[in-house]
């Protein structure tokens, strides 16, 4: 039994040696993974910014009540000026700028937080003078609310009837989005409306609906209803949230 006592003690040393070494680190807790979180969606990046909902390019008559409706679909009221907001006329359905048409707000302008203002594009030229006709006039032409926010842009001689045309949102000079429409153009009295984009991943909104009644100050978001999966695709689908 006396023989058997170097033995223990050399595994001793040994045990001891080995966890010095760190070989013991084999036994610890792998290192976790960090967690994956899923990018924002084209709506969802919608939603932190303000949207343009509707646009009315061609009047009954003369072009004297043009107007696109902007929403603030975030929990905060904007600034245009304060935080940086603009807006500018399109030629197309792109982030192509080289051509827009930068408009210019006649006044100090707050959109509320779930709020809707209407922006009437006025001119003058040849038969079409809005400056000539009042806020009240722009309302009653368009059975608006009398409680419709109303303020006035320029610097485009008016909306083409030809398409695509549109509207495009900035802050500090970068895009935000932007909305056109097509067919709209040939309908006089009617307008375009848009909502949160479903698919798109450009910066465009999703038109619902044109030609469509005009409705200015009415826009609210909510979503529109989701389509039945087809058996052979039974995945979801995203469906856009209409902004009408």
């Amino acid at each position: 039994m006396p023989a058997e006592r170097p033995r223990a003690r050399f595994l001793t040393v040994v045990l001891t040696a080995t966890l010095a070494t760190g070989v013991g680190a084999a036994f610890a807790a792998p290192a976790l993974a960090a967690p994956a979180f899923a990018a924002p969606s084209a709506a969802d990046r919608a939603l932190a910014s303000l949207v343009v909902t509707e646009i009315a390019p061609d009047n009954v008559g003369a072009d004297d009540y043009e107007y696109f409706e902007v929403h603030n679909p975030t929990g905060s009221d904007i600034d245009l000026a304060a935080d940086g907001y603009s807006f500018a006329y399109t030629y197309v359905d792109s982030a192509d700028r080289e051509r827009d048409v930068a408009l210019t707000v006649a006044e100090a302008t707050v959109v509320p937080a779930d709020g809707t203002v209407v922006f009437w594009l006025s001119y003058a030229t040849g038969s079409v003078d809005s400056f000539a006709r009042s806020v009240d006039d722009f309302r009653a032409h368009w059975g608006a609310a009398a409680d419709t926010t109303v303020v006035r842009v320029t610097g485009q001689p008016g909306m083409a009837n030809s398409a695509p045309r549109g509207i495009r949102v900035l802050q500090n000079d970068a895009i935000v989005g932007w909305s056109t429409y097509g067919r709209t153009a040939a309908a006089a009295g009617q307008s375009a409306h848009f909502g949160l984009p479903a698919e798109r991943t450009d910066g465009g909104m999703d038109l619902l609906a044109e030609p469509a009644p005009a409705s200015p100050g009415s826009s609210r978001p909510r979503p529109s209803p989701r389509p039945r999966a087809s058996p052979a695709s039974p995945a979801s689908t995203r469906s856009p949230i209409r902004l009408s």
